[in-house]
């Protein structure tokens, strides 16, 4: 048996997910394992299934709630006596393996263990266990015993986020690590031990320009939401980086440059002043002045608009991946198909001519099962496309997917199209995510507008045989695109954008009719957020 209460409560069997006939006896499942292995008084049962208050009946309901949850679990459930009774309250008995909420911790135990000897299998630990979150724990109810529950495993997951990035900068693995502490001082920012992992991770990475700008960051954030200066442990790091990026001389620990004997040294000329102390009363040392400056304006560049072909990114995987909803706050998804029993209001298309007029795009080439759904390219050139019939005028879409290796003929696109087929090219087309390679090792993407012949174009190192987040943003100030919760292009000129509604689409183009081979591409959920 497996009891998830990370999200929806679920209920596994060996080969099945138990089925709740209705949400009463679903709470009061929820309300013992909140209290697994204790007993349980009746009365808190009652709270937690009626908490807008119980009915007279409520006592009797009770216990026939019990008898449906026996039931329900007695079928595929070893344990003889799992759910018990005494006067006035009742035990779940529930071994550590049976919940995820104990596997969590007991994986991020492992993970700690391992962290000094084995940073790749610490990595391995804290993924898995992070994984195990599908949403807020025990969701379902409205007692303060849950709250307070939820407010210590949201720490815990804080903490396990922590000791991943440790991980991940043990193993080598910087720009995952920095990928990950990025987002969370975006979520919490007045988390300094979080600031500071990320200078340490920026450091590390050889990165250290984005490092002092990362301290600049908090400490801005920190005066103005505290009105105080950062603590000493981030003031030390900053202290630490400028430091090294000093010069050598004398007292450096580095040789001094050898006096010259060939000439004096000229004088200053005399309007030149020195440089001005630092709110430390410090000398900032040159060297870091100019890599401050540099990438300022490096970033006042890549802002001003959209990164464009030949700007490549370090490669990522979908191992820490999370979402741009999730590191930005999109909220609810006003449309969400996660594929669980079937196209979730998806339209296959065809039987029709493919892009281009190659091949066919037929529905029999797209596939749902386990919670998947697979789009294929077939050796005869039929291929899948799906659609949504409803469009929006700007919006935020983001998709888990994931492609197997395949065929340089099909390439996997998703895409936001005119919802008048014919509005094209004047209805502009958005490409978030256009993969060309077969080893699916690298993500384009494209921006059609009907006022311009050209496309803006960007491209980014990606392992795509991993899972990976793809999003796009669509508001009236310009268009972001988001790989695994990151930005990867940008364009603000408003003249580009798409000027009426558009509908999202997933598909594999045929793109060469020759030398075909089997190709896949595998879509885990989309979702569509309000803007």
């Amino acid at each position: 048996m497996l009891f998830r209460v990370f999200g929806v409560l679920e209920v596994h069997g060996p080969a099945e997910v138990l089925a709740f006939a209705a949400d009463k006896p679903r709470r009061m499942l929820s309300a013992l394992l909140l209290h697994a292995n204790r007993w349980v008084p009746d009365d808190e049962l009652i709270e937690a299934v009626w908490p807008a208050g119980p009915p007279p009946s409520a006592a009797g309901n009770l216990k026939s709630y019990v008898s449906q949850v026996r039931k329900l679990l007695a079928p595929v459930d070893t344990h003889a006596n799992r759910l018990e009774r005494q006067p006035g309250a009742y035990r779940l008995t529930v071994a550590r393996a049976e919940l995820d909420t104990m596997i969590f911790e007991d994986l991020l135990g492992q993970a700690g263990d391992a962290l000094g000897e084995d940073p790749a299998g610490a990595v391995a630990l804290v993924t898995e266990a992070l994984a195990l979150w599908r949403g807020e724990p025990f969701e379902s109810l409205e007692v303060e015993a849950a709250q307070v529950e939820l407010a210590r495993l949201t720490e815990l997951r804080w903490s396990a986020r922590n000791t991943l990035a440790d991980a991940l900068v043990a193993a080598g693995r910087h720009s995952e690590a920095i990928g990950l502490l990025r987002a969370m001082t975006t979520e919490d920012p007045l988390r300094e031990p979080t600031w500071l992992r990320l200078l340490d991770a920026l450091d590390a990475g050889g990165r250290r320009a984005e490092a002092l700008l990362a301290y600049q960051d908090a400490r801005r954030v920190i005066v103005d939401e505290l009105g105080i200066e950062p603590g000493a442990a981030l003031r030390a790091a900053h202290q630490r980086l400028l430091a090294a990026d000093a010069p050598a001389g004398p007292g450096s620990g580095q040789p001094a440059e050898p006096p010259t004997t060939s000439a004096p040294p000229a004088p200053a000329p005399a309007a030149t002043a020195p440089p001005a102390p630092s709110a430390t009363g410090r000398r900032r040392p040159r060297r870091s002045r100019i890599i401050v400056a540099v990438s300022l304006a490096l970033t006042t560049v890549l802002a001003a608009g959209l990164v464009i072909a030949t700007q490549w990114w370090p490669k990522t995987s979908g191992g820490s991946a999370i979402t741009a909803a999730e590191r930005y706050g999109w909220g609810r998804p006003v449309r969400a198909a996660e594929f669980s029993t079937g196209l979730d209001g998806w339209i296959a298309a065809g039987p029709r001519p493919g892009q281009g007029g190659r091949g066919q795009q037929v529905p029999e080439q797209i596939s749902v099962r386990d919670d998947l759904v697979t789009i294929t390219g077939d050796t005869n050139g039929n291929t899948g496309y799906l659609s949504r019939a409803e469009g929006s005028f700007r919006g935020r879409w983001e998709a888990r997917v994931r492609l197997p290796p395949g065929c340089a003929c099909y390439r996997p696109l998703l895409t936001l199209w005119p919802v008048a087929n014919d509005d094209f090219p004047a209805g502009g087309e958005i490409v978030y995510l256009e993969v060309f390679d077969p080893e699916r090792q690298r993500a384009q993407f494209f921006l059609a507008s009907g006022k311009h012949r050209d496309r803006y174009n960007a491209q980014r190192a990606v392992d795509m045989t991993q899972w990976n987040h793809f999003a796009v943003e669509w508001t009236e100030h310009g268009l972001t695109g988001y790989v695994n919760g990151e930005k990867w292009f940008h364009t603000a000129e408003k003249d580009r954008l798409p000027p009426r509604p558009m509908r999202p689409t997933m598909k594999l183009d045929l793109a060469q009719e020759n030398d075909l081979r089997p190709a896949s591409m595998e879509i885990d959920w989309i979702r569509e957020y309000p803007v």
